[in-house]
């Protein structure tokens, strides 16, 4: 009568019969077996046969089995789970006794899913942010370029997003680029670039749509390109982003590419494209000395996102006309030294000088920055003479990976194209090599088998050093073979940073 009137511990037949069955030691198939015979021969028999079973000791068992229940809900589980946790178990203890459990177990699927959005949208979706100067990608350029990248990059922010995407999340976002934006951020570190990674992003919603629509539209305003990466277009996440209007075809200040490495590598050839296109002093002998011109970038022939010149007066035209300015100056002394006018005078009197002239120059353009010795001329003039040139065709591979090493190669133009695969995964990276560096140096002076395949992906001209040509170098002038091996390894060395910057920034 009194639990008839005031309710009982919480239970719920079956659920009862399944933790009895277990706990007289049910479990193995036999047992399973013995229960549905039972369970058949009672629906045979009818319920007349539980008339015989004492009242009291169904009663009891069901309350010792509830009570056990409530125990292992309500005492168990403390310390072991969070507040909001206990709390909706406490609430389904209550409904279940109070009401029924199939209004219980709704009433617990209702708060689960609301106690998840509070728990969820204290997360911050920004995984992590980076600098252009500390991510790279894995494009090989010329040491000037480096040098000017490292200083253009700061105007480049990687903002790396991680999972669901949606009203409660969101807003971390936004403030983040709100914060960027600000007048005294603005002022220190003014952005021309913000590349957004979706690679981690497993669902968005519409209210977090409409707002990457907000934060394109705040950007804009600053003249900020906005570049979205890690999307595919038939994805859930890229349908949400199309159907707010925020990645059309004529959307102004907007770039999407399928990966990190591919946006990174953009948003670099646009910094050069910019300066190599703006007619400034600055630029042309930024051209120069690395060997390379917006043609050489594989480029469409379109706009560059970055346009420089004399007229425009602000704080990130300053910067980047600064650091073509400080790289360049690095170089002028080497520059002024290098064998222009040789050339032309010897292609008048000696055909075959002409070709020790240009790989003279190759040499003294590629290895300027990584030595400040003025007795660095023998070297040159020692390896130019060792130099064969090459001219390779689209479509050639240079060497096929696990192959020994035979030689390295100097690229004067042209693009090659390093592919490394891991058998983590089968996961692979693209490295495209551009002109003013160097293919093959780390393998071959370590005399380790090719980690990579490399193909010819734009018709190139290569001079080539083979083991033998070093050997002679060695044997007839060792003082120059031991600084051409360190500058090589210098040079080894900044191209593996770069590539180490990409993998830290795409891992992290």
């Amino acid at each position: 009568m009194a639990s008839g009137m005031l309710g009982t511990v919480p239970n719920y037949l079956c659920y009862v019969n399944s933790v009895l069955f277990y706990r007289v030691g049910g479990g193995s198939r036999l047992s399973g077996l013995m229960l549905a015979g039972a369970t058949v021969l009672v629906m045979l028999l009818g319920p007349g046969i539980i008339g015989y079973l004492p009242v009291m000791v169904v009663a009891a068992l069901i309350f010792v089995l509830g009570i056990d229940l409530v125990r292992e809900a309500l005492y168990d589980t403390v310390g072991r789970v969070n507040r909001l946790e206990y709390l909706t178990i406490a609430v389904i203890v209550v409904v279940m006794t109070w009401s029924d459990f199939v209004v219980g177990s709704l009433v617990g699927m209702v708060l689960a899913c609301l106690f998840f959005v509070m728990q969820t949208s204290r997360r911050n979706a920004v995984r992590s942010v980076f600098n252009g100067n500390s991510a790279r990608s894995t494009v090989r350029r010329h040491a000037a370029q480096l040098r000017f990248l490292d200083e253009a990059g700061r105007q480049t922010v990687i903002c790396k997003l991680e999972g669901a995407l949606f009203f409660g999340t969101i807003n971390s976002v936004e403030q983040l680029i709100r914060k960027m934006l600000d007048i005294a951020t603005w002022k220190h570190n003014p952005i021309r670039f913000l590349v957004m990674d979706f690679t981690q992003i497993s669902t968005i919603d519409f209210s977090a749509a409409e707002a990457m629509t907000r934060i394109h539209r705040m950007l804009s305003t600053k003249s900020v390109l906005l570049v979205l990466c890690g999307l595919k277009a038939d994805s859930d996440v890229a349908k949400a982003l199309q159907n707010v209007d925020l990645w059309t075809d004529l959307s102004m200040h907007l770039e999407v590419f399928a990966s990190l490495n591919e946006a990174l590598e953009w948003t670099e050839n646009e910094y050069l494209r910019g300066m190599y296109t703006s007619g400034l002093s600055a630029g042309h002998a930024l051209g120069q000395v690395s060997l390379s011109d917006s043609a050489a970038l594989g480029m469409p022939a379109r706009k560059p996102a970055l346009q420089l010149d004399d007229t425009v007066n602000s704080p990130r035209y300053e910067h980047l006309h600064e650091a073509a300015k400080t790289v360049t100056q690095a170089l002028r002394t080497r520059r002024e030294a290098s064998p222009v006018e040789t050339r032309s005078r010897s292609r008048e009197s000696h055909p075959e000088r002409s070709v020790h002239s240009r790989a003279y120059g190759l040499l003294a353009a590629t290895l300027g920055l990584y030595t400040h010795d003025p007795d660095f001329d023998s070297v040159y003039k020692r390896a130019a003479s060792e130099l064969k040139e090459l001219h390779l065709v689209d479509g050639t591979v240079l060497w096929e990976r696990g192959e020994m090493p035979d030689a390295l190669y100097f690229i004067e133009s042209g693009i090659l194209k390093a592919r490394y695969v891991f058998p983590q995964g089968n996961y692979e990276i693209n490295e495209v090599m551009l002109a003013g560096t160097i293919a093959g140096e780390l393998s071959f002076l370590s005399q380790q088998s090719r980690n990579s395949t490399v193909t010819v992906e734009k018709e190139a001209k290569v001079w080539r050093l083979d083991e033998e040509s070093l050997r002679r170098i060695g044997t007839e002038s060792p003082e120059d073979y031991a600084k051409l091996v360190q500058v090589l390894l210098r040079v080894t060395a900044d191209e593996h940073d770069c590539l180490m910057s990409y993998l830290v920034s795409r891992l992290s």
